[in-house]
């Protein structure tokens, strides 16, 4: 008999939670590397390690007991990761892919040496011999390392009014972009299970934000045919750039004439695919683990006409009054997934859980997923 194959994760937050699921579907043992106590992961049978994702050492001594590593988040130490890799143990993404897309400003650079569209962006030192190169007076200013719900960026109208305010950030830690006047927000996640295979793409997600946050997903997302082919085409060129196995969401912006552009890329699992989980013959947490893992991936499609999921958001300052699903049983419906992620703290527009309905009509769906949303105390 086969022993177990054993997967391990930097990080025990949600996503490392709903892969753990998934791997255990799959008869795969998992192990996460996370510093705080009873993590969401280690709540659904994960076993925790304690240690940060930046302590080389600690990683290696993790490595070794895994036969393949993987992350929760993409801001963890590259170096031990290579050295991971160095010793023979499988690490998805890469170390390189890591290494570049962890820096939004590197991730932009290699973008643009590719031929991917981007919007026009440039060094914050750079600014005053730039301002012809951006269309309107509206910039971005986004913080390389670390940022992400719309935290470290700030948008300034009228750049022109404020450029003093604009030098003042730090050309080591910021950059700024031009704004992209942009129609919708899509998602686009794309699957390889070895460098050379084909990539599986899951359907295109239309993605609505409010105040910066992923409110609510839903898929098909309502573009033409000609944007949905561009935009598989160019997530394609994307996540073959970088040359390495597992999950890439490429978030992209849709413009008024229907082009569009990479806005980031995620080298791991998504928010704006957590409604595969119920949503799709396989979810986005299944298909990474069996990449990882060098295994077949699955042709993913939509179990519906149309799916839909909102993240539900704390909405105050305190213990978490529900961290189980099994908290939720009275809410239960054939046609919703409901996912509570095990925080035991909730903070103001912390992500806590999603609510995934699906059926034929857009309207009932999104009813029934609001009358559930307004049923759920957390």
């Amino acid at each position: 008999m086969t022993a177990a194959k054993t997967v391990g994760i930097i990080g025990g937050g949600q996503l490392a939670r709903m892969m753990t699921e998934a791997a255990h579907s799959l008869d795969v043992r998992v192990l996460v590397l996370e510093p705080n106590h009873n993590s969401p992961a280690s709540q659904v049978g994960a076993e925790q390690v304690f240690g940060t994702y930046f302590d080389n050492e600690k990683i290696l001594e993790f490595a070794q007991r895994c036969d393949a590593i993987t992350i929760d988040l993409e801001h963890v130490g590259v170096d031990a990761l290579s050295a991971v890799q160095s010793m023979g143990t499988r690490v998805v993404p890469t170390p390189e892919s890591v290494s570049i897309i962890q820096n939004k400003y590197i991730q932009k650079l290699h973008l643009k040496r590719n031929d991917i569209p981007v919007a026009p962006f440039f060094e914050i030192k750079a600014i005053s011999e730039n301002l012809n190169e951006i269309e309107g007076d509206a910039i971005v200013v986004k913080s390389k390392l670390g940022g992400f719900d719309g935290r470290g960026n700030f948008v300034f109208n009228n750049v022109s009014e404020s450029l003093e305010d604009v030098k003042a950030f730090s050309n080591e830690e910021y950059y700024f972009e031009q704004k992209v006047d942009f129609t919708k927000e899509i998602s686009v996640i794309g699957v390889v299970s070895d460098a050379e295979t084909k990539i599986k793409f899951f359907p295109i997600f239309e993605t609505q934000q409010k105040d910066n946050i992923c409110e609510t997903v839903f898929a098909p997302a309502d573009i033409s045919i000609e944007t949905s082919q561009s935009a598989i085409n160019i997530a394609g060129k994307t996540i073959q750039s970088f040359k390495s196995p597992g999950t890439f969401a490429i978030e992209m912006f849709v413009l008024p004439n229907g082009e569009v552009l990479v806005n980031e890329v995620a080298p791991r699992v998504h928010n704006s695919g957590h409604l595969t989980l119920g949503g799709c013959n396989v979810s986005q947490f299944e298909q990474h683990i069996r990449a990882v893992l060098g295994m077949e991936l699955i042709d993913p499609e939509l179990i519906a006409d149309f799916v839909y999921m909102i993240n539900i958001l704390g909405d105050r300052q305190g213990p978490a009054k529900v961290t189980q699903n099994s908290d939720l049983e009275e809410l239960s419906h054939p046609n919703v997934n409901i996912q509570v992620y095990g925080k035991e703290e909730v903070r103001p527009q912390r992500k806590v859980g999603h609510i995934t309905c699906w059926g034929k009509s857009s309207d009932e769906v999104i009813q029934l997923a609001d009358e559930i949303y307004k049923k759920v105390n957390i």
